[in-house]
């Protein structure tokens, strides 16, 4: 889903994430819910590495959708008495991502003919989390014994890179030293994203296994 969105823009993804959950509660009579939140419901806090204990106040569209979603699944589940676990991913990667999204975009102008790349700001930090170990977090969200009826982890590395620092880390892999210009940081830019994951590793059992490089490398052979 995209962030920082227009006004107009921003009433269709609250419609999709609020209304299509709130539907979905009224219609799926489940014991058992697994929801998907995201990083952005972090976008309005300054104190990083970002906790699930934080007060989310979001800034833009996006992590309020979430937000709204994530209170609506805990109402339910406290009211109606089955249970909720909630993921919020950070920055996901691997195998038929997305072209719109970062790493894509970047092996794209890498591999293009061109002698010199021009990217976004490079110091914008991200928390990266390889796909596999997000479908482990997810395995073991549905394999565990409840003893809550409503539970939040953050699903991410734990470790911040900078676009700067994944552009090298492509070129090392891809074998390609090409020229690349990063523009100057604009207003969301700058604001870093990272997690504590010490509540997943403690009380899930979860913790990620794939370093920046691994998961490049296993992204990148994947897609050849």
């Amino acid at each position: 889903a995209r962030t920082f969105l227009q006004q107009k823009e921003g009433r269709l993804q609250w419609h999709s994430n609020v209304q299509m959950t709130f539907n979905l509660l009224e219609i799926c009579r489940a014991k058992r819910w697994i929801g998907t939140s995201s990083v952005y419901i972090y976008s309005g806090e300054d104190l990083i590495p970002f906790s699930e204990t934080s007060l989310s106040l979001p800034s833009e569209y996006l992590g309020a959708s979430k937000m709204a979603c994530e209170a609506l699944l805990k109402a339910e589940a406290l009211s109606s008495g089955f249970s909720a676990t909630v993921l919020r991913l950070f920055t996901v990667y691997g195998p038929s991502a997305r072209k719109t999204q970062l790493i894509p975009q970047v092996v794209e102008k890498l591999l293009a003919s061109t002698t010199e790349v021009q990217l976004g700001p490079g110091d914008s930090v991200r928390d990266f989390i390889y796909i596999d170990d997000v479908v482990e977090a997810y395995v073991l969200a549905l394999s565990q014994e409840c003893e809550v009826p409503y539970s939040v982890y953050n699903i991410g590395s734990g470790v911040g890179t900078s676009v700067r620092e994944v552009v090298e880390v492509l070129k090392k892999l891809l074998n390609i030293d090409k020229q690349v210009d990063f523009a100057k940081s604009g207003r969301f830019s700058t604001k870093g994203h990272l997690a504590d994951v010490r509540i997943a590793y403690n009380l899930l059992g979860w913790k990620p296994t794939y370093s920046l490089e691994q998961g490049l490398s296993h992204m990148l052979s994947e897609n050849r």
